[in-house]
């Protein structure tokens, strides 16, 4: 839908002005394909988004929070989901010798 009356000018002076100060006329592009599958952010110098074999990607603020979501659905609490310390004193998880009973959510 082309811009009409008022808007189209207000539009064209702006577009003059920042053609007359150098500065660019059209946003920059985003970055495609590269921004995080859950939360859409790209990634930066703070932000590593990794990618996996399906095309999902994911950062690493929604692995923390992941984590702590399947952390808490385990009833571990907050913390490393491998190698955590289950009631009986053994190690609960693949590398351990007990493994920590899932509660049933049938």
């Amino acid at each position: 839908m082309p811009l009409e009356g008022e808007a189209k000018r207000l539009y064209q002076r702006e577009y003059m002005r920042r053609r007359r100060a150098g500065l660019p006329t059209r946003a920059p592009p985003k970055p495609k394909g590269q921004c995080c599958s859950f939360c859409g952010q790209p990634p930066s110098r703070e932000r590593i988004v990794i990618a996996s074999a399906r095309g999902v990607r994911i950062c690493e603020s929604c692995v923390k929070e992941v984590a702590a979501l399947i952390a808490a659905q385990r009833g571990l609490g907050p913390g490393p989901l491998q190698g955590a310390r289950s009631p009986s004193g053994g190690l609960s998880g693949p590398g351990g010798h007990h493994r920590a009973q899932r509660p049933f959510l049938g």
